[in-house]
């Protein structure tokens, strides 16, 4: 005879907590992080009952809260533009016909990767702004 499994409920601390997720205000970033990492983190999300999103999130903010006092992003910007204007001139002393085209090839295809890693439009405005023929 076969016994029915019993509908036993979870122990609370298996309950799943869920977080805010895809708003206006955040996004997905995904990383792959050592096995181990991955052990110590469920465990403690586990015994605090908070999702390990929360907890990386937590670590990702304060990252961020110490990086942008020493690097803001108005200088990320100018230091990123500044290593495209070197690329540029280097390339430029290569190009043979027209330097106005092949600028303005060189800043579409920079436009077309910064689009690909979802950076704003304001911010790739930003950048190609200080990039000069």
């Amino acid at each position: 005879m076969f016994r029915k499994e019993s509908r036993m409920k979870k122990p609370s601390i298996f309950k799943r907590i869920h977080s805010k997720s895809n708003t206006k205000e955040s996004t997905m970033l995904g990383v792959f992080v050592p096995q181990h990492i991955h052990l110590y983190s469920s465990l403690y999300s586990l015994m605090n009952k908070i999702p390990i999103s929360i907890s990386i999130r937590d670590v990702i903010i304060e990252w961020y809260n110490e990086k942008e006092k020493k690097m803001p992003v108005k200088k990320i910007i100018r230091r990123i533009s500044s290593s495209l204007q070197s690329d540029w001139d280097g390339y430029k002393t290569t190009v043979s016909g027209s330097k106005k085209r092949e600028f303005k090839n060189y800043t579409l295809m920079i436009r077309t990767e910064l689009e690909k890693k979802k950076i704003p439009e304001s911010s790739i405005n930003q950048i190609l702004k200080r990039i000069k023929l």
